[in-house]
């Protein structure tokens, strides 16, 4: 009489760990991608949304011979802009790269060549989104333009 000695179910430690291994590299591949294009998809958000809510102010000041006076907070659509605000328009909660709105008028004087200032305070960029936003609707310079960057703020500006 021979006995033989039972097959055993599952994987050996070494198998395991080349599984492991091999789901490691995949991951460390994968998730710096993801965070690449979820950083890059909240930057066109907000560059979209920047040129809404300025072409919004520019309605307004064309029927109205003026831009809306100054933001009394943080967060609050300028009185007389509700209307012409874009329909999913994330004016009165964070920005889509964090932050909140808050809106400025110059007007006649002007600041930096633009008579008021869309801006958004505490972004959650990195310099390099910063400076995305800004070629996408400037010149690539945070220092000069109608969009500066500079500490918490993103100041786009509207003539």
């Amino acid at each position: 009489m021979t006995f033989s000695r039972p097959q055993p179910k599952g994987f050996t430690l070494v198998e395991l760990m080349i599984g492991i291994a091999i789901i490691a590299v995949v991951a460390s591949i994968g998730v710096p991608a993801a965070l690449r294009a979820r950083d890059r998809s909240r930057t066109t958000h907000l560059v979209n949304e920047l040129r809404a809510t300025a072409e919004a102010f520019q309605m307004y000041a064309q029927e109205k011979a003026t831009f809306p006076p100054t933001a009394a907070t943080f967060s609050q659509i300028p009185t007389g802009m509700a209307s012409y605000m874009p329909k999913k328009s994330t004016w009165t909660s964070s920005t889509p790269g964090g932050g909140i709105w808050y809106y400025w008028n110059f007007n006649p004087s002007g600041l930096w060549g633009s008579l008021c200032f869309i801006g958004v305070y505490n972004p959650n960029f990195t310099a390099e989104a910063l400076q995305q936003i800004d070629s996408a609707l400037d010149d690539g310079d945070g220092n000069a333009g109608n969009v500066r960057t500079f500490g918490t703020w993103v100041l786009y500006g509207i003539n």
